[in-house]
């Protein structure tokens, strides 16, 4: 059984919670969900390189998912911060199906270059539905900023694939460890937040923001009461327009888990790859 409702697979999800909350997990298992129906799913992975898991089985002897993986220490090609349009291109006319970018290695202000590049050429070349996850979502969309420079810029973007994807076919996927940090556009654009461990007050803010704009007082309160307390991999489905809050446990995602802190014994180096 699916912990994941048809009713929020047609429109922007955030995914939130500390590190170590299950977050990147539920993610990952959300991921598998989706492409299981034969769906479309590019994946941003701006600074950790946590998604190239997916295309390896859980024991790490038979292929996972048939990703490509664009950059980073496991990419079946390398990638430059300036290939961001092309990419997007790819991305949006379905020339490029399931792709995991992963950008650890780009230069300094590498991020934001490939972001608005991308953003600008999926939305114009985007056909379909496309699924796209944005991982530390933060890096991408932070509180606003003054100026014109790059990362203003990729905060424009990523309002505009917020506030617009959706016509356009695309369903974002915003994840992040820093609730506080991320633009209040992208936040409220989202139909859906699943809600991991959150323990600061400033990181549950925002939550509770949204869940008083989305559901009655005492549903909101019943939320926030158990945000500091959820154990690992237990988190909130809060899906305003189905009028769906359910506290679930999810069920761990079932591709190589290349995230997990090492304990001395793993040797990744081996794994079965798609």
């Amino acid at each position: 059984m699916t912990n994941f409702p048809d009713a929020m697979l047609n429109s922007h999800v955030a995914i939130l919670g500390k590190t170590g909350s299950g977050k990147t997990s539920t993610a990952k298992a959300l991921v598998e969900h989706v492409v299981k129906d034969d769906a479309r799913v590019c994946i941003l992975d701006p600074v950790k390189s946590d998604w190239w898991g997916l295309i390896s089985s859980a024991d790490g002897k038979r292929p996972g998912l048939p990703f490509q993986i664009l950059g980073g220490p496991r990419g079946h090609v390398p990638l430059h911060s300036s290939a961001g349009r092309a990419i997007g291109e790819l991305v949006g006319s379905g020339k490029l199906p399931l792709s995991i970018i992963d950008m650890a290695d780009f230069e300094p202000g590498g991020l934001q270059r490939f972001f608005i590049d991308f953003a600008a050429a999926l939305m114009k070349s985007a056909k379909g539905v496309v699924y796209l996850v944005i991982e530390e979502a933060h890096e991408f969309a932070p509180k606003e900023r003054g100026g014109v420079g790059a990362a203003t810029l990729a905060i424009h973007w990523a309002k505009k694939l917020a506030t617009a994807g959706r016509s356009k076919g695309l369903r974002l996927i915003f994840s992040t460890q820093r609730t506080q940090s991320l633009h209040n556009a992208c936040l409220s654009s989202c139909e859906t937040i699943i809600a991991h461990r959150l323990t600061t007050p400033d990181a549950q803010t925002p939550v509770v923001k949204w869940l008083r704009a989305n559901t009655d007082k005492a549903t909101a309160a019943r939320v926030e009461a158990s945000l500091s307390s959820l154990k690992t991999g237990t988190g909130w489905i809060c899906c305003g327009e189905a009028k769906i809050f359910d506290q679930v446990k999810f069920d761990k995602f079932r591709t190589f888990d290349n995230s997990a802190t090492p304990d001395g014994n793993d040797d990744a180096s081996d794994v079965a790859a798609a």
